[in-house]
């Protein structure tokens, strides 16, 4: 049960946490990348499913496996699209998007588990440690999402700016 939790997290660390620091990605697209894939995995997960299932028939449950893809394809794919985009002075505001994403990642994952395995999960300790602090990674991911983007825009000096007189 506990061992269940712990290669969840430690999974979810190294591909939304880690990997995006050590690959100078871009943190803060995984973390709206990864709220985006929640969405697709509720909204077609199920045709999806169904898709899959007639293609392939197999023994296993497709529809866990369909909608934790759906989940993670797009940040995976941003975390090689967006290898080397900011500088090591830009890591400080990494932070906080990707250990939001982490904490996003593993409740996501969780609910789209198998529900064994979903169970198992749950009633582990560090879910139940890691369950209060769901709502405070989504504001404090976003709000630093905001921060950071603020912060990267493009600002212009005064005297770029043409003003016709009239």
């Amino acid at each position: 049960m506990l061992m269940d939790s712990l290669i969840l997290i430690g999974s979810v660390a190294l591909v939304f946490g880690l990997a995006p620091l050590i690959f100078r990605s871009n943190a803060v697209y995984m973390l709206l990348a990864l709220c985006t894939g929640d969405e697709l995995a509720k909204l077609a997960g199920d045709s999806v499913t169904q898709f899959v299932t007639k293609i392939v028939s197999l023994n296993i449950q497709v529809e866990s496996i369909v909608q934790i893809t759906l989940l993670v394809i797009a940040p995976v794919l941003l975390l090689f699209i967006y290898r080397k985009s900011h500088n090591a002075g830009g890591l400080v505001l990494q932070v906080v998007p990707a250990v939001a994403a982490v904490i996003m990642g593993f409740m996501f994952i969780t609910n789209y588990l198998p529900y064994s395995s979903q169970t198992s999960v749950q009633n582990s300790n560090l879910y139940t440690q890691i369950d209060p602090y769901f709502g405070l990674a989504i504001g404090a991911g976003l709000l630093a999402s905001v921060i950071y983007f603020w912060l990267m825009k493009p600002h212009h000096q005064k005297s770029d700016k043409k003003h016709k007189l009239l």
